[in-house]
């Protein structure tokens, strides 16, 4: 994932992260989404910066976002086990707030 990420490009990732936020369009796709919506970043990554999960978060009806602090773009490598307990506490649905950084 990390290979495919460089080879696109940092521009080529950014834009893209921005371009569905940016539209129209997408941005109402994006507000359609009714399923229950875990957000997971870090706040180091330097491909799709934190501003842009924050807005995510914002655009996405019942979307929560979990920011690992110290993580890149890539944290279920950086961090397997808070990683897996973030995702078992929002399926489980019990409303923990898990190892959330405010910034």
């Amino acid at each position: 994932m990390l290979a495919d990420s460089l080879r696109a490009g940092v521009l080529t990732l950014y834009h893209a992260a921005t371009r569905l936020l940016g539209e129209d369009a997408l941005r109402d796709e994006l507000a359609s989404i009714r399923a229950p919506t875990l957000l997971i970043w870090g706040d180091r990554d330097p491909l799709v910066p934190l501003r842009l999960a924050r807005e995510y978060e914002r655009a996405v009806p019942h979307a929560r976002l979990v920011v690992f602090p110290g993580v890149g773009h890539i944290a279920m490598a950086e961090r397997p086990t808070e990683f897996a307990h973030a995702i078992l506490d929002f399926i489980a649905g019990d409303g923990r707030q898990t190892r959330v950084d405010g910034d």
